[in-house]
């Protein structure tokens, strides 16, 4: 057992850098929640710095606000479903026009991260969790075990790291 948690250290280590210093603060703090989705989807199995990309590409070609901060309005999750539907099931074209980023959520059989990021945003719509705030409300009420089954039978999302 010691093994495995030195091997995940070690692991956490050589992928975020030196744990010991804390992060800056607001670094995580996106405006809309699509952005924490496609953030949360694209982040896993690779180097970070691929998905800061990501996610500062796609709000530099859509002209959204990166920063909760700086951001004067909050992008739903309905705002952002209606620019990923014209793609839906043709996501070698998503992956290309919307996210530039193939990625994959397994190197086996893994579906596009886009695919997910998707498939993600449709389940928090059927949630009515389109903001921060309402998925944070919905964290905390009684359907919280629901959403996070929907969201781990996202193929790539079982582990439920990204949730």
């Amino acid at each position: 057992m010691t093994e495995k948690i030195d091997a995940l250290v070690a692991n956490l280590r050589r992928n975020l850098g030196d744990l010991s210093i804390p992060m800056p603060a607001g670094e995580y703090e996106y405006s809309a929640l699509p952005l924490c989705v496609t953030d949360a989807v694209f982040s896993l199995g690779v180097r970070y710095e691929s998905t800061e990309r990501t996610v500062r590409e796609l709000c530099e070609r859509y002209g959204w606000e990166m920063s909760r901060a700086a951001a004067s309005v909050e992008l739903t999750i309905g705002d952002f479903l209606k620019i990923l539907q014209p793609y839906e099931n043709r996501w070698e074209e998503m992956a290309r026009d919307v996210f530039r980023n193939h990625q994959r959520t397994s190197s086996k059989s893994g579906i596009l991260k886009c695919e997910a990021v998707y498939k993600v945003g449709t389940i928090f719509q059927r949630f009515c969790a389109e903001t921060i705030a309402l998925f944070r409300h919905m964290l905390d009420s009684g359907l919280h075990d629901d959403l996070r089954r929907a969201f781990t039978a996202v193929r790539g999302q079982g582990s439920g790291l990204s949730f």
